[in-house]
């Protein structure tokens, strides 16, 4: 494949995504060629040493900021109905009015479950921390306590309160990495469906 039918299959891919992201990856991938051509490459081998197309075009599709994208296809289907005339009837008009007591508080319930579902998540994740940083507490108490009884001459109070100092160290190392996991986890979790989001919009 030479470079100007590459070029037009990834403008062909494209059609209807943003037209500065598209000149952008249009000219990032131009200039590899170019690149590649001056170190000796053949135009050709150039063109085929940059990989498969359709995973160039996948790439190219998830790497265009989420926001840019559901601009560009509002304003696509949006230029589609006024095109092709597509308004919505009376009728449906006067459904959806009617059936808004019904989907309207739906669909507020339905958004605000989702909200509250991410926000137990990061408040477990806080809660462990929390514990975390209270048992850290425990143990700088326990070291004062440990000092202070040997100091009044109760070495066994002074063992029990570094024993105790210790456990608490323990357990708090514990909630710390469980802490960390759970976010990495909330994360990973909110990524996917972020992931997955774009994935529907941009058809990637």
């Amino acid at each position: 494949m030479r470079k100007k039918e590459f070029i037009s299959e990834i403008r062909d891919a494209l059609r209807g995504y943003p037209r500065n992201e598209v000149e952008n990856s249009v000219e990032f991938y131009s200039e590899l060629i170019d690149d590649r051509m001056e170190n000796g490459m053949e135009e050709e081998q150039a063109v085929a040493s940059l990989g498969d197309l359709d995973r160039i075009i996948k790439n190219i599709k998830m790497d265009m900021p989420l926001k840019s994208v559901i601009k560009e296809r509002v304003a696509e289907r949006k230029e589609e109905r006024i095109r092709e005339n597509k308004h919505i009837g009376a009728g449906t008009i006067i459904l959806l009015i009617l059936g808004a007591p019904l989907w309207l508080p739906l669909a507020i319930v339905g958004f605000v479950l989702i909200c509250v579902f991410f926000i137990v998540l990061w408040v477990i994740d806080i809660a462990v921390f929390a514990a975390g940083i209270g048992l850290a507490a425990g143990l700088a108490a326990g070291a004062v306590g440990s000092v202070s009884s040997f100091i009044a001459g109760n070495p066994g109070t002074g063992i029990a309160f570094i024993g105790a100092g210790i456990a608490a160290l323990g357990i708090a190392i514990f909630l710390f990495m469980a802490g960390v996991g759970i976010a990495k986890g909330n994360c990973r979790l909110t990524s996917g469906i972020l992931r997955g989001t774009k994935r529907r919009i941009v058809g990637a």
